[in-house]
């Protein structure tokens, strides 16, 4: 239902919306959108082509081509949106995916703040703006500044319900059940490996649905930014191949996922006579996965804090201010996940792209 949904909201956008992305010049051409960043996590503008390095699997490649993408941001508080002129194609589409399933009653009231917030202060006119509740696959997408308020209200209901992989975790949770506990109220084995496959199963189908989404949305054209806004899922074997492949369909998407942790502050105060845990081992055992994933997509991570509104705010600024760098790669097709590194010569800042890509696959 959920896919079908997410299928919609793209199969309902204008004609001119969906016309084939002008940059297919060269069909040898590596495409990389990169987002620049100072310290404070802000995008830096006026960097150019020489600034940057690129490599591939280790050997230096040559830049070809090179955009710089700059636009203001627009406070709505200050804006005459009534005098806003008739929406044209968006070239920004943002996508918020809330894993209400996952979360507890207060990591559903900050999530549900955090995309209020983002509605009404940082979404800019032309966006295009999709929230979807993969609790229960309810999913509402809208224009700013026309459908803003509409926006708001869809983000200001999202709420718990019936989780999009119940199925998956009820029936697993069956097994579990039949298995005693270990000593000292310890899991068994049995019971840790039935966790453990619950786990894989709610991570397999999260990056199925995103890899369905990234497929449709490489046919658009603009920068889109695929938000989680989530626990997480922890790091699991077996993984790894999903991840490159999430990579390659981002980069063909020109699309980056952000993993923003609803968990903010919570688990971090120890239980009475236990010792307070490494908090960042506690986030990573939890959410390691979900960390991986934004990072071999040009995303970022944002955790422990109880405020997500800021973290959805430095996503706006990114979508808003990035670079555009394009390589011919060194090597043909060869069936091989290839990887790639961008950095900028200049000090103080960050650079991020997509961890890589299958050779073979679809290019822009």
């Amino acid at each position: 239902m959920l896919l079908l949904l997410l299928a919609a909201a793209l199969a309902t956008t204008p004609a001119q919306e969906r016309q084939v992305p002008e940059f297919r010049a060269d069909l040898a051409l590596i495409r990389l959108d990169v987002s620049a960043v100072d310290r404070a996590g802000r995008p830096v503008a006026g960097l150019r082509a020489e600034d940057f390095r690129v490599t591939e699997d280790g050997r230096p490649v040559a830049i070809t081509y090179f955009e710089a993408v700059e636009a203001a941001f627009v406070d709505p508080q200050l804006a005459d949106e009534d005098r806003v002129e008739p929406a044209v194609p968006a070239r920004r589409r943002i996508f918020l995916l809330v894993d209400a399933g996952a979360m507890s009653r207060g990591q559903m009231i900050r999530a549900r703040d955090g995309a209020v917030r983002f509605v009404h202060d940082r979404a800019q006119p032309g966006d295009w703006v999709r929230i979807v509740n993969l609790f229960t696959g309810g999913a509402w997408d809208g224009r700013i500044p026309e459908d803003r308020f509409r926006l708001e209200m869809a983000a200001r209901a999202l709420d718990s319900g019936g989780s999009l992989w119940a199925d998956a975790r009820s029936a697993l949770g069956g097994i579990e059940e039949r298995f005693e506990s270990g000593g000292d109220g310890e899991p068994t084995e049995a019971e840790t490996q039935g966790r453990f496959l619950s786990m894989f199963s709610q991570a397999s189908g999260l990056l199925g649905t995103l890899e369905t989404l990234l497929v449709q949305l490489g046919g658009l054209e603009g920068r889109k930014a695929v938000v989680l806004i989530s626990p997480g899922f922890p790091q699991l074997r077996g993984l790894d191949r999903r991840l490159e492949h999430v990579a390659t369909l981002a980069r063909d998407a020109a699309a980056a996922v952000y993993f923003v942790d609803s968990a903010g502050f919570d688990g971090l105060m120890p239980e009475p006579g236990r010792a307070l845990p490494p908090a960042f081992e506690s986030a990573w055992n939890r959410s390691g996965g979900a960390q991986d994933l934004a990072e071999a997509t040009g995303g970022f991570t944002s955790r422990f804090s109880n405020a997500l509104a800021p973290a959805l705010a430095r996503v706006g600024a990114e979508m808003r201010t990035y670079y555009v760098l394009g390589y011919v790669p060194n090597r043909p097709d060869d069936g091989r996940f290839h990887d790639v590194r961008v950095r900028a010569d200049v000090e103080g800042v960050r650079v991020r792209t997509k961890k890589g890509y299958l050779a073979g696959g679809r290019r822009r």
